[in-house]
């Protein structure tokens, strides 16, 4: 049986379902783009998608990433100056969706002598999976601080005794560790809400502007383990647990996998991730959109409306 690790929860009143507008601002569409990208949020064991919604007038169509494992929107949208997309997502999980972790790496790129060499100094040899997770989890909370925007370009060397980043950069080292060491990895990237408490997480309208990722691993019996290491240093939270909310707050994943390409009427279109919407440009290139997402949680004694 596959089972989900690491999964906070709290005991009071949990929404069933939430709505996630996702609203593009007036003045966000580049010169040459009339398309846009939207992923469709991915099943895993702590969500289930129910549906998108696009603008009327909208031309859509459901695309596939060439590996299988990403849904999106392609959308050819018409000349307002302001666009909203809603979806809803339930808060029931799926079985630990396998598909996710076959590229063992997560499209992390080149693994570097400085990777190989501070996997060596960790003398994981014999280790158990998660053994080996959470000891490259705890090193790197002891390396990174925490820099919002990340450090721009290629991540500097892992060699380093101190480094900054964001959680991009933070989980790109991760998954070039976790793939020399042999353990599967899933790479999620959407949006975290953050509260004030539990119970703001669950009954308020929550608001934010940027993007979050994260990572889960799977053990010897295809348990997974879901690691967030950059909300751990931002807090100074320690040691690393395998918790998905270590502070409070509400969170979406809306895409899974990284280095994800797509065959569109532009031509063949790969992009590093998906956690916003982008734009297509019709020579295939691409550009994120900058974004205000909320999310409004329907609570469980409240009626809801069957997609």
């Amino acid at each position: 049986m596959n089972t989900a690790q690491g999964v906070q929860t709290d005991t009071g009143t949990e929404p069933r379902e939430q709505e996630l507008s996702i609203r593009i601002p007036a003045g966000g569409r580049p010169s040459g783009a009339s398309a846009l990208l939207i992923p469709i949020p991915p099943e895993t064991t702590v969500q289930s998608f129910s549906a998108i919604h696009a603008p009327c007038g909208w031309q859509v169509r459901r695309v596939e990433t060439q590996e299988g494992s990403q849904s999106a929107l392609y959308a050819v949208v018409d000349d307002r100056r302001e666009w909203t997309i809603n979806l809803t997502l339930r808060n029931e999980g799926r079985p630990v969706p396998l598909a996710h972790f076959r590229d063992s790496g997560g499209g992390a790129g080149e693994l570097g002598e400085d990777v190989l060499e501070l996997y060596d100094s960790l003398n994981l040899e014999g280790a158990s999976l998660a053994d080996k997770a959470s000891v490259i989890a705890q090193c790197l909370a002891r390396r990174f601080q925490y820099q919002h925007g990340g450090v721009g370009g290629e991540l500097p060397s892992l060699s380093c005794d101190a480094l900054s980043g964001n959680c991009l950069d933070i989980n790109t080292a991760f998954m070039r560790l976790l793939e020399v060491a042999g353990v599967p990895c899933a790479y999620y990237i959407g949006y975290f809400f953050p509260a004030q408490d539990e119970q703001q997480a669950h009954s308020r309208e929550l608001v934010t502007h940027d993007w979050h990722c994260w990572v889960s691993t799977l053990d010897e019996q295809n348990n997974e383990w879901c690691w967030d290491i950059a909300h751990h240093i931002k807090r100074g939270l320690a040691p690393v647990q395998p918790a998905l909310n270590p502070v409070p707050g509400r969170r979406f994943a809306v895409s899974a996998g990284r280095n994800l390409t797509f065959d569109l009427p532009e031509g063949r279109v790969c992009v590093s991730h998906l956690g916003f919407p982008r734009w297509i440009r019709t020579d295939g290139s691409t550009l994120e959109t900058i974004v205000q997402a909320v999310s409004r949680p329907i609570l469980a004694d409240s009626p809801v409306e069957e997609s």
